[in-house]
């Protein structure tokens, strides 16, 4: 097998993560779900597999002096190929168990580091969850049909290359006794099982000939293949003669092996005459083309069959050849995300999430709550669609099975295969019947807390910027030169100034991150030769508005004090240089108000989002001087052509 690189993901992982990279994003936090939109086979369930394999090969996801050589000729900069050189996931992931029973809209994992990283890991970890996992599934679909007798992996020779490998991992997780793969066998400590093919029978003269050097061989276990010639008329006869002749040696044929034909009809002649023979003990095994259907119409004709070997349907999946697993980001830098779509079932839940899955009287799995990170108390759940479907869930026992897993750069993860194969085949134990039916299962439900519902419903919309949501840490109000000249009665007064006071006092609660700019005029400035005097430093003109709540604002920002600037953009203040100081308190966004709307509210604005920051003003907390409609229509138009949002403070969440 080849040695796992950092290559081993998407093109546009890469070219993504040079974008952060150039654009100092690099170390942004950023938190990632995997989880399934649908159930395949159009089933109840998922049973989630590949977890090891993927967190033990983790440590090899690096990138070589041949791989960054490789990545050179498609015009990387050098400075991003150098800090790849050095790549490796130094982030958290956390998870449920491999071999737990999963359902679609959870996150079955959360990833947690620095966005760059996050990003090269997606397609990885895609590639290695959602196929184990899909071949898991249709394991424990065909283990469940077989009525608990034993399923061997013949795959092999059909699987799509390599893939075969995890694919026979995940099989003996979903319930396989062993696998035809001993590649996979010694790999991953899978018991492997073989017969012989029709090809050994073809090469002696006649088949009792290859059936007694069969045997001859493997005295012990020896399962011979009966329908090569004729398998009532040939095979079976030769095999009862062999096993007869085997008795007198102290041995015991297990059994033999049908592979073509009625299984139905063969099944029930051959143990007849095997019985009548006084080989009750021979075991009757069947193979070619079998899935979950098959098992079941076999044994629903009662068709005495002791066992299964099942290829192809199995290894390729073959009625559906992809899980629908993703990966979305759900927050950066602490900033709840979301994934938009005109269907609502695909929009995906955001923020940093925890689930717990409830239990009912007997001890059975009965519903699964998405929460928030924070949340402990809850008492009912929401339908994920529906607003007025909810689950009260007060009381209940419940566990919280995304847990720890990997941890700057170790995984803490160490089960066994054995361990979680037999982990899986209990919890499955534990999902009621009525999920586990092939046709028209009963679909489990996942609900939403409240919290989280009402969380998306506002980023919904938020996405139209019909509301936002504050981030506390990273979220600033600027309030643009709110002074008493400004204000009726003052020297320089905007008509109605003062009414925005109340409406900035009560947006002041909304947030931690309180600024204010200041005119700050010497005597004889140069800026009074376009406006009357105004604002002169010290004066009662310059102070804030005298019904302003000044004890929320945090730093004062003081402009004009020279001959030498306008005085408009905040960011033109010389006692602090106001960039930095936002850098510094690690800003993202600005929310603007103040006086006046179309002078230094939209020249603090606009400065804004040449800065990066993302940029509102707060329109119901701003007057203009000028009041024409027309006018102020197209300065607001202006203004959202630059980049600036237009909002109301009751859209302020």
């Amino acid at each position: 097998m080849f040695k796992l690189s950092a290559l081993y993901t998407d093109f546009y992982e890469l070219t993504m993560a040079q974008g952060y990279f150039i654009h100092n994003k690099k170390d942004d936090i950023a938190c990632f779900d995997y989880f399934i939109r649908k159930n395949p086979f159009n089933g109840g369930y998922v049973i989630y597999a590949g977890l090891k394999t993927f967190l033990d090969e983790l440590s090899n996801f690096t990138f070589s002096d041949d791989d960054i050589e490789f990545l050179s000729q498609y015009n990387f900069k050098k400075k991003f190929l150098d800090y790849l050189k050095n790549f490796h996931f130094t982030g958290k992931i956390y998870s449920f168990e491999e071999g737990d029973v999963v359902f679609p809209n959870e996150p079955i994992m959360r990833i947690e580091g620095p966005i760059i990283e996050c990003q090269i890991l997606e397609s990885f970890l895609l590639n290695y969850i959602n196929f184990q996992s899909l071949i898991a599934t249709k394991t424990r679909r065909i283990i469940f049909a077989s009525e608990g007798k034993p399923v061997i992996d013949f795959g092999l020779r059909r699987a799509q290359g390599l893939g075969a490998v995890h694919a026979a991992r995940a099989a003996y997780i979903g319930g396989a006794i062993g696998t035809s793969n001993t590649l996979a066998g010694k790999i991953f400590n899978i018991p492997v099982k073989g017969t012989h093919a029709h090809s050994w029978v073809q090469s002696f003269p006649n088949e009792y000939e290859a059936f007694k050097a069969f045997v001859k061989a493997w005295p012990e276990g020896a399962i011979l293949l009966i329908d090569t010639y004729d398998t009532l008329k040939s095979g079976l006869p030769n095999s009862i003669k062999v096993a007869k002749e085997l008795e007198k040696e102290g041995h015991k044929l297990f059994g033999i092996r049908l592979d073509s034909g009625d299984f139905a009809y063969l099944s029930k002649k051959v143990r007849k005459i095997l019985d009548e023979n006084g080989l009750n003990y021979v075991k009757i095994i069947v193979s070619n083309q079998l899935d979950e259907y098959t098992i079941k119409s076999l044994l629903t004709q009662k068709a005495p069959i002791d066992g299964f070997g099942v290829g192809t349907r199995l290894i390729t999946s073959y009625d559906q050849p992809a899980l629908d697993g993703v990966y979305k980001l759900c927050s950066l830098n602490n900033i709840p995300k979301i994934k938009i779509s005109e269907n609502i079932e695909k929009v995906n839940n955001p923020g940093i999430k925890k689930v717990r899955r409830f239990f009912n009287g007997d001890g059975k799995f009965l519903i699964d709550g998405v929460l928030l990170i924070d949340e402990k108390k809850i008492k009912l759940l929401r339908h994920p669609v529906d607003p007025y479907r909810k689950k009260e869930v007060t009381g209940l026992n419940f566990e919280e099975p995304l847990q720890l897993v990997y941890d700057n750069g170790k995984s803490l993860y160490n089960k066994s295969i054995d361990e979680i194969r037999d982990f899986s085949l209990e919890r499955f134990k534990l999902l009621p019947e009525e999920h586990k039916r092939f046709i028209n299962p009963h679909i489990y439900r996942v609900g939403l807390s409240k919290k989280l519902w009402d969380l998306r419903d506002i980023l919904i919309k938020e996405s139209n910027r019909d509301y936002v949501l504050i981030d506390t840490s990273s979220d600033a109000l600027f309030i643009v030169d709110l002074q008493n000249d400004f204000c009726p009665g003052g020297a320089l007064a905007v008509e109605d100034g003062d009414k925005i006071v109340p409406i900035i006092n009560k947006i002041m609660k909304k947030f931690k991150n309180i600024y204010a700019s200041k005119d700050w005029h010497p005597e004889e400035s140069v800026h009074f030769d376009k406006w009357p005097k105004h604002c002169i430093a010290n004066s009662f003109g310059a102070e804030l508005h005298k019904d302003l709540k000044k004890e929320y604002i945090k730093e004062i920002f003081i402009k004009g004090t020279s001959n030498s600037d306008d005085g408009y953009s905040a960011f033109e203040a010389t006692n602090k240089n106001l960039f930095k100081f936002l850098k510094q308190n690690k800003i993202k966004r600005l929310f603007i108000c103040g006086l006046a709307l179309d002078y230094c509210v939209k020249a603090t604005a606009l400065d804004s989002v040449k800065k990066g920051f993302e940029t509102f003003i707060i329109i119901d907390a701003t007057k203009p001087v000028n009041k024409d409609e027309k006018f102020i229509k197209k300065l607001l138009d202006e203004l959202k052509k630059k980049g600036v949002f237009i909002i109301t403070s009751d859209k302020i969440i």
